[in-house]
């Protein structure tokens, strides 16, 4: 995360995640897309501290895992 000089968060860098969600949907919805489902981030609601996703319905991977 950006940081300004005095020491406080840059709010208006992205926050961090939102890459890596990019990057898991990116590499696993092209295979597993009919079995499993990837959040997207909605990046005009995302911000240094916020990462926002949609809103995916169904079970949740880790209650069908059990």
């Amino acid at each position: 995360m950006a940081v300004h000089s005095h020491g406080a968060p840059d709010h208006g860098a992205l926050a961090p995640g939102r890459e890596h969600l990019s990057a898991v949907y990116d590499s696993v919805m092209p295979t597993f897309g009919h079995v499993v489902a990837v959040p997207r981030a909605v990046p005009e609601l995302c911000s240094g501290r916020v990462l926002t996703m949609e809103k995916l319905e169904g079970p949740k991977l880790e209650e069908e895992a059990k």
